[in-house]
């Protein structure tokens, strides 16, 4: 008899147990959403503000869940990078989890069309990505490099034609 209310207590309490695994890491928790969600995050951000981001962006249906999730499982390798992701509706924890911590980000389209000069070209391009337009600017008109590659100053932006180009948010000069 007493096997029995043993048995009685535990299938529950085993049901119940796999229940709440699979609301925290399998079941979706992004908001459905026209566009996919740009989540940004520069190197040493630490996980906690990363789900505020996430929370104050209304993208999460619950942000307890993935902050749990996140505190439980390994996190240093998302901390350590600076990357771009796309958040896309019907992604569950664990898709957000495994998407952070491989580091496999999203590319940026940078679309490039006529620019005058390397001061606009940088500006440009350092609106949509993570470098420093000035950094940009300086590497675009590093004589050495310049005189390397077989350009001047003045025709350097004639090697970029207007086009739309896919790099990564991190990517430097």
């Amino acid at each position: 008899m007493k096997k029995r209310a043993i048995a009685l207590l535990l299938v529950p309490t085993v049901a119940g147990l796999l229940l709440v695994i699979y609301f925290f890491i399998f079941k979706d928790n992004v908001t459905a959403r026209a566009e996919p969600f740009p989540l940004e995050i520069r190197s040493g951000t630490p996980v906690g503000n990363i789900v505020r981001t996430l929370k104050d962006s209304a993208i999460l249906k619950n942000g307890s869940t993935l902050q749990i999730l996140l505190s439980i499982l390994p996190k240093e390798s998302i901390e350590k990078r600076s990357a771009r992701y796309l958040i896309r509706p019907g992604m569950s924890n664990l898709d957000i989890y495994r998407k952070l911590r491989s580091g496999a980000q999203d590319p940026v389209r940078l679309v490039i069309q006529e620019v005058r000069d390397v001061y606009q070209f940088s500006g440009k391009v350092a609106a949509q990505m993570e470098m420093d337009s000035m950094e940009l600017v300086s590497f675009l008109l590093d004589t050495i490099l310049l005189d390397s590659l077989g350009y001047t100053a003045e025709n350097i932006l004639t090697s970029v034609l207007p086009d739309t180009y896919e790099f990564y948010w991190n990517s430097s000069p």
